[in-house]
């Protein structure tokens, strides 16, 4: 195992449907996981892998490959996609875009939150890099437009609001 850069975060990567398993991070981190690891591995090995199996969250954070952006994009028939929606927000402040994206991808998820890494990666995916997304996530989060929900986050209804306001079709 190599050495962790420094900055860096521990990580579990597994995808099922291709039988790949990435782990990153100290081997302290690694260690602690060795049982549920040693685990899924005897899985791997004996049982036949779906065609078409989803690829599961691990450790309790989400596979950001995972997230395809069709899904992402219209998560149901009422929305626009993603693009044109965010081509149309009035706004162009990392803020209110972070917003935006969050609210598509807890559309999308099963349990109607997102992180942080999650809104990012949609806008990354339209061109647009923000230069602190933690910080733009903060600032939604203290105009009470977003609320905690564990590690991750959901859109409030000021927040849907605002979005309708800022001209999209939430």
């Amino acid at each position: 195992m190599m050495p962790e850069e420094a900055g860096s975060t521990s990580r579990v990567h597994i995808n099922l449907s291709s039988g790949e398993l990435d782990i990153r991070g100290s081997e302290e981190f690694v260690s602690q996981y060795a049982d549920s690891i040693e685990d899924l591995l005897q899985r791997l090995r004996t049982e036949p892998i779906p065609a078409a199996a989803p690829v599961a969250p691990v450790l309790g954070s989400p596979d950001l490959a995972s997230i395809e952006t069709s899904k992402v994009a219209q998560p149901s028939t009422r929305l626009e996609p993603f693009g044109e929606a965010l081509h149309t927000l009035a706004s162009k402040s990392g803020t209110d875009q972070i917003l935006l994206a969050g609210y598509y991808v807890s559309e999308a998820s099963g349990d109607g939150t997102f992180a942080t890494a999650e809104a990012n990666k949609l806008l990354i995916e339209q061109g647009i890099k923000l230069s602190n997304a933690s910080q733009s996530l903060k600032n939604v989060l203290a105009a009470k437009r977003v609320f905690k929900v564990g590690s991750r986050y959901k859109v409030a209804r000021s927040g849907i609001d605002f979005l309708k306001s800022m001209g999209v079709a939430a």
